[in-house]
């Protein structure tokens, strides 16, 4: 079986523990779905990644995605709740033949014929399993039909471009609201040295009712470790959220969060990104249109306008670090959004 048949896991088929429900997303190395835990009833998001589709510095980034996220339990955090590896050719060869002594037994009147078939299949059922036992460690290393499944806590708020989409801009005091929380997450992030390299609002997952939603940063596949003073120069991420010195194949570090994260600012105040372009090109031309503080919607609080502006700094440098982004006024002290005329 080649890779393409791996990746076309129907609804309602079963992996490990766990019963697929819907596909809620997907890209060219993973897929997420939505699934029931066939135990407790509850629902979870599984995402399965295609190991054969990841390079050395994907597989990486997939190795601090489980690394950082079984290390982590914070509520502005996604929350892996399992992990498992499986070989879908050896799960769907069973699965077929299974399927087979069904079929057949449903057309066969004789006994004596049923009887037959039931023995060759569970002979050669039992050879696959042996073979696959004592090669399994070139079936792993191969790789060639291996995937990972990361089970995660299932957020039955969607994401933060959904909750765009539907309510348009937010007030002001939403906006810091879901900043702050934001925040949060980036400084356990900051604790254990990880930059995301992928925030946007697609990766921003929403918990809870409506009157009192929980941001929680998801995604972490781009994720890498990276220590104080070091740089890295891997281009990746999506281009709206991409910050100008990764556009531009410069060296960066976590200042690229924070790039991010005003680009999201911006977004929940004016409903729209700061940037129009269909390529890295095209965004890149925006940069000359920096900075963007005449472009924030009049009425807000001058704290508001500063955070977004700096962390719109095109210069790394001159960009708030997490700490002084984390520690802004606009952040930490009560009453902003009543400048805001909605």
């Amino acid at each position: 079986m080649d890779l393409e048949a791996t990746k076309n896991l129907s609804e309602s088929h079963t992996i490990g523990n766990y019963i697929l429900k819907s596909k809620l997303g997907e890209s060219s190395f993973s897929t997420v779905w939505k699934a029931e835990n066939k135990t407790t009833g509850g629902e979870v998001a599984v995402k399965q990644v295609y190991l054969s589709n990841l390079n050395k510095n994907l597989r990486n980034c997939l190795d601090c995605e489980l690394n950082f996220l079984s290390s982590v339990n914070h509520p502005n955090i996604i929350r892996l709740l399992d992990v498992f590896e499986m070989n879908l050719g050896i799960m769907f060869t069973e699965a077929l033949l299974l399927d087979m002594v069904l079929q057949k037994s449903i057309w066969s009147s004789s006994p004596s014929i049923m009887l037959k078939i039931l023995k060759q299949t569970v002979i050669y059922m039992l050879s696959v399993s042996i073979i696959f036992h004592f090669c399994k460690s070139e079936y792993l290393q191969s790789q060639d039909e291996c995937c990972m499944f990361l089970v995660l806590e299932f957020c039955s708020g969607g994401n933060l471009a959904s909750y765009l989409q539907q309510h348009g801009r937010v007030q002001e005091k939403i906006a810091k609201r879901f900043t702050q929380q934001m925040g949060d997450g980036l400084k356990i992030l900051q604790s254990h040295h990880i930059i995301h390299r992928d925030l946007k609002p697609e990766n921003i997952l929403l918990s809870g009712k409506e009157s009192d939603v929980v941001l929680k940063i998801a995604d972490f596949g781009l994720s890498r470790r990276v220590l104080p003073d070091n740089y890295v120069e891997t281009v990746c991420g999506s281009p709206f959220y991409m910050a100008p010195e990764v556009l531009q194949f410069q060296r960066y570090d976590c200042k690229v969060d924070m790039w991010s994260v005003g680009v999201i600012l911006f977004e929940l105040l004016n409903g729209y990104p700061p940037f129009r372009g269909r390529t890295n090109f095209q965004v890149v031309s925006f940069l000359s249109c920096l900075p963007f503080s005449q472009h924030i919607l009049p009425g807000l609080h001058p704290d508001c306008v500063d955070i977004c502006s700096r962390l719109l700094s095109a210069n790394p440098v001159q960009r708030l670090s997490f700490d002084e982004f984390y520690h802004h006024k606009f952040l930490r002290i009560k009453g902003v959004g009543k400048y805001h005329g909605q």
